[in-house]
């Protein structure tokens, strides 16, 4: 998803048209997560950030893409995620 870049770099080839965020999944390439498991993995918000296209461009350049988890620790990851809303909530009722 594009955004408002908060980084307004001065070294962005885009700043010319408009500097822009967008996501960077922390697990890529996309192409090696095609499972659900692994998708949903990917997608969780704790996996993505919003940053400068120009830094997401970079950092796909310079860095080689993380180790793939286990599908069990994708699965922990996400039940996690899916029980920590409840969590927070009963927290606030103490």
């Amino acid at each position: 998803m594009k955004g408002a870049c908060q980084e307004q770099n001065q070294g962005c080839p885009f700043l010319p048209n408009g500097c822009f965020s967008d996501v960077h999944h922390l697990y890529y390439p996309r192409k090696a997560y095609r499972t659900s498991v692994e998708r949903q993995f990917r997608n969780l918000p704790e996996n993505k950030e919003q940053i400068c296209a120009w830094l997401h461009v970079l950092e796909h350049l310079d860095n080689a893409p993380p180790e793939k988890p286990s599908r069990d620790e994708m699965l922990q990851a996400i039940a996690e995620a899916a029980v920590q809303p409840l969590i927070e909530a009963d927290d606030e009722r103490i």
